[in-house]
Parts: structure tokens; C-alpha cells; sequence
């Protein structure tokens, strides 16, 4: 009888286990126990059902544009439009998309607010989303490895962020146990990660053009109507399935980069991995230390390295996208966050760097290093920043606080990167002199030197990064000829581009012959990306362009009319291009530029060097007669930006070592 009574309360105890635990959070229990030791809370769970129900939706909002309930008619009636037609086109989806916007008043100018998640949220959601992320946990095979801390902020949550609530769980949860079934190695978390890594974040295309009609946080829901998206809306894609399956998968963001432009980025992570990266990351521009989606500024799988030979003096290729702090978002406000928030006056915290549902995870994906500055004991901020340079501004992308008498200390930072340390009061203001951390942990500070004056050849405002110059690298082996037959059947073979072009490219002939016809044109499989190709005869001694010729009169349409605009910023791709004079001319010269970012210095563009001297100030402007521009008598030993004001917006700021712009 005691052995039946026995077996009775297992099974009992079982059913509550299911049923109980996947509305409760632990919130009682001890760190040591719960947090660190994850076999603890699943194999002890019966133990604490009488803690309250998860009921964190009381406090989570959701951000809008708009209706909710427009909102939810408009992605309704567009999602089933598209089942009903699976042929329709993205082209064709997006306009009915702006029809229907039109139709039912939706703007993506209204006014944004936040509506509380328990005003349409019914606890019956809740609990059935906590009942399937707990099931899943139970079915996999890591469920060892994830601690209740990682289970409720990592795989527990309804949802991600701020987006509208909608069922994810239910078929993300039947698409994954259909998926182990056909391929039982995505059993293992790894595997599984890797898939999800792969496949689903790559689904998305990264043409996104709907976006715009759904003014709210993009949701799971949006996504795979739209199946398009930027790498953060991938990694919320990504992370869904996670989830959904069970596993603890973070969304891991950089507040800015430490070499380029502002550009969100983030990647996914997974709470259980102490390292995030097969090789922690150190930021040197090494080619084979290059993660895909993450530090690569294009994919290592299409990339080509330059040889040092191969590119000009002072010319050097940029592969990596240096990485000064990641973040983790989480799900529920941060102890440490909130005494810090709590503690410090409003007008010190930069919001869009602090937030109180933030860690700093930058020691699990890059080599870092520790780093002390000072302030002026007169100063009355409490907090501390080192910011990178953006395109016309600093950017705060670590923090910390002064001690009692001005010393900060930043932990974790990123190597070989330039920062400022400043504080803000609403502005933004340095209180040392900019620094580099090398990658020896050494704090090398750039002060500027003006006793010490040198001359600069500058021949760029930003980095070449590898994706440019894989573009000059399709010119190469490209041909030039004139004739004067149509079918080129009296070809003369004008020049061959034998070296890398990375700028405009001028070729002069002494003895000019006359041709109607000028053509470039690929080598045999491959192809010509042109931005620009420009013919001048010598007309009395001054070179003059020919410009009576058929791509202004409008025989050559679409793309290929891109490399006769007089506009470097587009181009044209394919196997050549004719030009046709009218009548035969004699050529003189022949001017070519291959697709390129418009960074280089552009001939008759207006340019204006800075330096950096407890702020920027002006070296002078001039007006660019070649590829390059001399300064004369600069301060030395500081940091520089070049701005032009001809054209075009991404500027870096750089060193100059030896005769070379060193970019940050």
C-alpha cells in the first residue's frame, strides 16, 4: 500500500511539474543555488510551485504608431493575401502593401507611444508561452547546461523587446520538432546554433523596403511575411527559433564601431557559452581572424587579401570592422544598472548608450584590456565615457565612474581602437587628450605637438575597406581599344589595366591616333565595374573632353549610362562598353575610375583638414588638382579628419605614421 501511495505522488508530482513550473519564476531562491548551479532548479523544481506566476507582462510595454488594432488588421489582411498567392512578387507585395497603408491610415509619421502589454495580453497567453518554453527546455539535450537566471531572461520572455505580442512559440515550436526529426544532429545545441546561424538569419533578404509600412518593432510575425531585414532584425529572427527550441540565445549589440560609421550591428549569442567566438577577436586587421556577421566588412568567404606590393605607397586595405564594447540586451531591469541609473543626475546619462536592461559581454567575444583616465579634480561629473569617432561626432561606447578623487577605470575594452574620454552634460565634452589602446594593454595618448611640424600627402578621407577594394581588383586585366570599323575588325589595343586601380586612373598617348569607336572590356569571364570613363583630345594644346558622343544622346540606357554621368558614386557592371564619337577623333588621353566609394581625393572637389588640439581645428581648405593633397607645417603627434565638402559623408578620423593615414 505505502509503495502504491508512493508511486501515486511521483506521478502527481510529475503532472505539477509541467503544468506549475512554467508560470513561476524563482524568485526566492539563492543565487548560489539557482543562478550558478542549473541542475538545481530543474531537478528541484517541485520544490518552489508555490512562488507567484511569471508576471512580468504587468511591466512590459509595447512601442506603436498608430492603432494596435489597425496595425494587426493591416499585417492580417497582407499576410493573407500572400498565402492566397504564393507566386506574388516582393515588388508586387510592397505595393499592395502601400495601398492598404493608404486605405487604413497608417503613417509611419504618427507620433510613437508605449501601451502596456497587460492591456491586450491576457494571462492565458502568458502562461501558455511559459508552459512551451519550459517544454522545450525539458525536451533538449542541454538542458543541464542553462541556469534559471539564463532560463527567464533568455528563453522564458514572451517576446524580445518592445514588438507586438504574437504566438511565435506555437508553430516555431512544431517547426522544431519536425526539423530534429529530419535531421536529428540539430539535437546538439551547437549544431543547432549553427543551423539557425546559417539558414534562418541568412532568409531574410537585405533588400528592405516594406519596413516602413509597419511603424512598431518589427515581430516575428512581420518578419516572416516580409522575409527581409537588416542584420539586427536577422538576429531577432534567429533568436526566435532559438527560443522557441529551447535554447538560451542572446542578441548581442555594438553601441558603435571603433574604424567606420555608425551602423547598428548585433549578433547572437548564447547565455551558457563563456566564449561566444571560436577565437576571441583582437581587432588587428587580421584576415584569418575574421567572424562573418560580426567583425568582417564583407563575407571571408568573398573576400580577397591584398598583398602589401600589390597597393600604392601609404595605401592599406581595411578587412575588419574593430569592435570597442558588445552589450547584452536582457529581459529584465539590471541591478547594477538601476543603482548606477538611480544614483547618477539625468543629465549625465547618455541613453542611448545606457540602458537598465544591459550586461557588458565584451570579454566573451574580444582579447581586451583595462584602461585609467583622470579628470580635473574641479569637475562635477560623476560618470565617465570613452567614445569612438562617427561620421561628424564622438560617440560614447563605454562607461564607468569616477572615483572620489577623478580616476576612472574602464574594464573590458576593446584593443587597437582610438577613443576620447569625455563627460556629458548634455553635450558632450573631452576632458584628456584622445588615446589609443594597443594592443600590448598600453595607453598610448596622441597629444598634439606643435613645435614639431610635418608635411602630409593625404590621398584619402576614409578607410579602404576590402569590400571597395575588391572592386579594383575586377579591373585588373581589363582592355582598352579604339577603331573605326563598328565591329572592331581594325582594333588597336589602347591599354591593358596590369595594376590595381583604386582611385581615377590617367593614361596619356604621345602620338594621338583618331578612332569613332572606343570600347572597355572584361577578360574572358570576367567583369567590368566601371564608375566612370572619360576620352579628351588635345585641342590646341588644352585637353578637352569629347562630348559629342552617343551616351548623351541617349543611345546607351539604364546602368550603362552610369559610367558616362560624370557621378563616381554609381557604376556600371558587364562584359564592356562602347563609345561611339560620331566621327573619327584623335585621343589623347583616356580617364577611367573602377566602382568605388567616392573617398579618395577627387580631382576639383573642396576639401578642409582638421586636427585635433583640445577640439578641431582648421589646417586650411583647398581645392584638389590631383589624386592627392599636400599639406604643409601641420602639428604632428595628433589625430586629423578630412572633410570634403564636394561630395559624399563617410570621413574617418587618422594618425600619420611614416608617410601613411593610419584610419580609426
Amino acid at each position: 500500500m505505502k509503495l502504491l501511495k508512493l508511486l501515486l505522488w511521483t506521478m502527481v508530482k510529475r503532472a505539477l511539474l509541467y503544468i506549475l513550473i512554467p508560470g513561476v519564476f524563482l524568485l526566492g531562491c539563492k543565487e548560489d543555488k539557482q543562478g550558478k548551479n542549473p541542475d538545481y532548479w530543474l531537478d528541484n523544481s517541485t520544490k518552489v510551485s508555490h512562488y507567484p506566476i511569471d508576471s512580468s507582462y504587468l511591466q512590459k510595454g509595447t512601442v506603436l504608431s498608430g492603432k494596435l488594432n489597425t496595425l494587426l488588421k493591416f499585417a492580417a489582411i497582407l499576410d493573407s493575401i500572400k498565402r492566397k498567392d504564393s507566386t506574388l512578387s516582393k515588388e508586387n507585395l510592397d505595393s499592395i502593401a502601400n495601398l492598404i497603408t493608404n486605405s487604413l491610415g497608417i503613417s509611419e509619421n504618427d507620433k510613437p507611444y508605449l501601451i502596456s502589454d497587460k492591456k491586450y495580453i491576457t494571462k492565458e497567453k502568458i502562461l501558455h508561452n511559459n508552459q512551451l518554453a519550459f517544454k522545450a527546455l525539458l525536451e533538449s539535450n542541454w538542458k543541464n547546461v542553462v541556469s534559471f537566471e539564463d532560463y527567464k531572461e533568455y528563453l522564458l520572455p514572451y517576446k524580445l523587446t518592445n514588438e507586438i505580442f504574437d504566438a511565435w512559440r506555437d508553430s516555431l515550436y512544431l517547426s522544431h520538432q519536425k526539423l530534429i526529426v529530419s535531421r536529428p544532429a540539430l539535437k546538439n545545441l551547437d549544431s543547432l546554433y549553427q543551423y539557425h546561424i546559417s539558414k534562418t538569419y541568412n532568409a531574410l533578404s537585405s533588400k528592405v523596403s516594406m519596413r516602413k509600412y509597419f511603424p512598431s518593432e518589427e515581430n516575428f510575425s512581420w518578419l516572416n511575411l516580409t522575409r527581409e531585414g537588416d542584420c539586427v532584425s536577422r538576429c531577432r529572427y534567429a533568436i526566435y527559433y532559438l527560443r522557441a527550441a529551447g535554447a538560451p540565445a542572446t542578441y548581442d549589440y555594438i553601441p558603435n564601431w571603433g574604424n567606420r560609421p555608425f551602423s547598428r550591428h548585433a549578433y547572437v549569442g548564447l547565455a551558457n557559452k563563456k566564449i561566444q567566438v571560436p577565437k576571441l577577436l583582437e581587432n588587428n586587421n587580421n584576415p584569418k581572424n575574421m567572424v562573418d556577421n560580426l567583425n568582417a566588412a564583407m563575407s571571408p568567404k568573398k573576400m580577397k587579401i591584398f598583398e602589401a606590393k600589390d597597393l600604392p605607397k601609404g595605401l592599406y586595405v581595411e578587412y575588419e570592422k574593430t569592435i570597442p564594447k558588445i552589450y547584452r540586451q536582457t529581459w529584465t531591469t539590471q541591478d547594477e544598472m538601476k543603482s548606477l541609473m538611480s544614483k547618477i543626475p539625468s543629465e549625465e546619462l547618455f541613453t542611448d548608450l545606457i540602458k537598465p536592461n544591459m550586461i557588458d559581454v565584451t570579454a566573451q567575444y574580444l582579447q581586451t584590456g583595462t584602461v585609467e583616465t583622470n579628470k580635473n579634480l574641479f569637475e562635477n561629473n560623476n560618470i565617465a565615457y570613452l567614445a569612438t569617432f562617427d561620421t561628424n561626432d564622438w560617440t560614447p561606447v563605454a562607461f564607468t565612474t569616477f572615483n572620489w578623487y577623478g580616476k576612472a577605470i574602464f574594464k573590458d575594452v576593446g584593443k587597437n581602437i582610438l577613443y576620447l574620454p569625455m563627460t556629458y552634460n548634455g553635450t558632450l565634452t573631452a576632458y584628456e587628450n584622445p588615446f589609443i589602446l594597443e594592443n600590448s594593454g598600453m595607453k598610448k595618448e596622441l597629444i598634439c605637438n606643435k613645435d614639431k611640424r610635418i608635411t602630409m600627402k593625404l590621398i584619402r578621407k576614409f578607410p579602404l575597406f576590402s569590400y571597395t577594394a575588391t572592386h579594383s581588383a575586377d579591373l585588373k586585366e581589363c582592355r582598352i581599344e579604339g577603331a573605326n570599323d563598328p565591329d572592331f575588325k581594325d582594333a588597336k589595343l589602347l591599354h591593358v589595366v596590369n595594376n590595381l586601380v583604386f582611385s581615377t586612373k590617367q593614361v596619356d598617348f604621345k602620338k594621338p591616333t583618331s578612332f569613332r569607336y572606343v570600347k572597355m572590356i572584361a577578360p574572358e569571364g570576367g567583369k567590368l565595374r566601371l564608375a566612370e570613363i572619360e576620352c579628351f583630345m588635345n585641342k590646341h594644346g588644352v585637353m578637352k573632353k569629347v562630348e559629342d558622343v552617343n551616351y548623351l544622346k541617349g543611345i546607351l540606357e539604364g546602368q550603362k549610362g552610369n559610367a558616362f554621368d560624370g557621378d563616381f558614386s554609381n557604376y556600371l557592371v558587364g562584359g564592356g562598353v562602347k563609345l561611339d564619337f560620331g566621327t573619327s577623333v584623335p585621343i589623347s588621353r583616356i580617364r577611367y575610375t573602377p566602382m568605388n566609394d567616392s573617398n579618395y581625393v577627387i580631382p576639383n572637389y573642396e576639401y578642409e583638414l582638421f586636427y585635433w588640439d583640445n577640439g578641431w581645428v582648421s589646417a586650411g581648405k583647398k581645392i584638389a588638382h590631383n589624386d592627392y593633397l599636400n599639406y604643409t607645417n601641420i602639428p604632428s603627434g595628433t589625430i586629423y579628419w578630412l572633410k570634403c565638402y564636394s561630395g559624399g559623408k563617410e570621413e574617418r578620423i587618422f594618425t600619420y605614421e611614416n608617410g601613411t593615414q593610419i584610419w580609426w
